[in-house]
C-alpha cells in the first residue's frame, strides 16, 4: 500500500512538472512571436534604410557632378579674364 501511495506521488508530481513544461512552452512560443515580429519590421526597417541609401548616395553623386562642373566654368572664367 505504502508503495503504492509513493507511486501514486510520484505521478502527482510529474504531472504537476509537466503542467509547468505546458506554461514554460506557451511563454517561449509567445516570445518567439513577438521576437519574429520584431525582426519582421527590422528586416523592413533595414529595406527602406537601404533605398534610402541609395537615394542619398545618387543625390550625392550629382550633387558632386554639379560641384564639379561649377568650378570647371569658374576656373575657365577665371583663365579668360587673367588672359
Amino acid at each position: 500500500m505504502e508503495t503504492l501511495t509513493q507511486l501514486e506521488e510520484k505521478i502527482e508530481a510529474a504531472v504537476e512538472v509537466l503542467a509547468i513544461y505546458r506554461m514554460e512552452i506557451e511563454e517561449l512560443r509567445d516570445c518567439k512571436a513577438a521576437y519574429e515580429d520584431e525582426i519582421n519590421q527590422l528586416k523592413a526597417s533595414n529595406t527602406t534604410l537601404k533605398e534610402d541609401n541609395g537615394k542619398f548616395e545618387h543625390e550625392n553623386k550629382s550633387w558632386n557632378e554639379r560641384i564639379t562642373m561649377l568650378i570647371s566654368k569658374l576656373e575657365s572664367i577665371s583663365e579668360t579674364e587673367s588672359a
